[in-house]
């Protein structure tokens, strides 16, 4: 009979699972945010200036200052600090010619809104309280209780 060595040899399948069990930790503390290094920054509130263009001015009326606005998902994205509606204006071009004009009006709109939110900036890129991205130039669709707003984000700026 042989009897048993003080020697403990790893095998492959040992590795896989130790590195499997690795994985697993290293996944969940992504996931908690222990890897973020501003996982600590308290969010400022910030706002974004943003157009919303060629918009029917009864819809536009729907939307005032002091609403909240929603993203698809339902999450609460800012509110409606300041809106500046002006009637739309159109240029065309033929044969070389350039022609203005504006639609008359209380029909078709352009509106600049203010959205005040919370986020935290970094390396000049504006994040929501959720981590999400604002971009500049970048259009989102959101939500007020009475209309649907397709916002392109012209700038942004701290509220302090």
């Amino acid at each position: 009979m042989k009897e048993p060595q003080g020697n403990v040899r790893f095998r492959a399948t040992d590795f896989f699972l130790v590195f499997l069990a690795l994985f697993a930790v290293v996944g969940v503390a992504r996931r908690a945010g222990v890897f973020r290094a501003e996982a600590g920054d308290a969010p400022e509130e910030y706002s974004v200036v943003a157009e919303w263009l060629n918009v029917d001015a009864r819809t536009a009326e729907c939307v005032q200052m002091g609403e909240k606005l929603y993203t698809d998902a339902g999450d609460f994205f800012g509110e409606i600090s300041e809106i500046s509606v002006v009637p739309r204006e159109e240029i065309l071009r033929n044969g070389g010619n350039r022609f203005s004009g504006r639609y008359p009006e209380g029909t078709q709109v352009d509106a600049v809104l203010t959205v005040s939110l919370l986020g935290s900036e970094r390396e000049g890129t504006l994040f929501r309280g959720n981590g999400h991205a604002i971009l500049i130039g970048e259009t989102y669709r959101l939500y007020s209780p009475r209309a649907s707003i397709a916002l392109t984000v012209r700038s942004f700026s701290s509220a302090k």
